[in-house]
């Protein structure tokens, strides 16, 4: 698998697996990791947290497919009973494996749509029971536990980042560049905006273009 983003908390570290899978490895010398992997869409994406103190495996989460394009932050709440998980994710990998190449970048991806990505929170649920549960089956379990998720913001949205100082805390507001609202499915359209998304009240997101950009 693929890995590529992680989020910690001061007690968690969060390890997001998407069916994103290599090859056996190529004899072609040429070949490049991305060019050898694949998306399997009929795989879950996992969760997997690491407890900080014990350096230990704790609990597995899976919610549906999804290809991770990078963390946003990651809390606890509810009185540590739950951690709840940003991250910006595309329906696929094709993103990755498809347009960002040399040649697209510089052809405006030769007139293509653009995957969207967007920012979309997973709830870790009763994690101290999940994490009992866990170590009762000494991880060996049949079916894992689900991470629920919703959207934070209706923006087209790559790249959203925090206030560093927020970073393992409950925060507000996450920005990125994203692709405006009257370009949104027009072919060769890259991100051409900077988006503010209020991930407290998920209301619409602000955003900012240059004036005929």
């Amino acid at each position: 698998v693929l890995v590529t983003c992680i989020s910690v908390t001061d007690d968690f570290v969060i390890i997001p697996l998407h069916p994103f899978f290599l090859h056996s490895p190529s004899k072609d010398h040429r070949s490049n990791v991305i060019g050898n992997a694949y998306y399997d869409d009929r795989e879950p994406l996992l969760f997997y947290v690491v407890g900080i103190q014990t350096s230990s495996l704790l609990a597995v989460y899976q919610s549906d497919a999804a290809f991770v394009s990078h963390a946003v932050n990651a809390f606890s709440g509810n009185a540590g009973m739950d951690l709840f998980v940003d991250l910006v994710v595309y329906d696929d990998a094709s993103l990755l494996q498809k347009y960002l190449r040399i040649e697209n970048l510089r052809y405006k991806a030769k007139g293509q749509v653009v995957p969207s990505g967007s920012l979309r929170r997973y709830s870790l649920s009763r994690l101290p029971v999940e994490a009992a549960r866990f170590d009762g089956a000494a991880g060996q379990m049949e079916t894992f536990p689900m991470a629920m998720s919703h959207y934070l913001s209706d923006a087209v949205v790559q790249n959203a980042c925090i206030n560093p100082r927020y970073s393992g805390l409950p925060y507000r507001y996450a920005y990125g560049v994203a692709v405006k609202r009257a370009d949104r499915g027009r072919p060769g359209v890259w991100w051409n905006a900077i988006a503010r998304m209020d991930g407290l009240e998920r209301k619409k997101a602000g955003e900012w273009a240059e004036t005929g950009g």
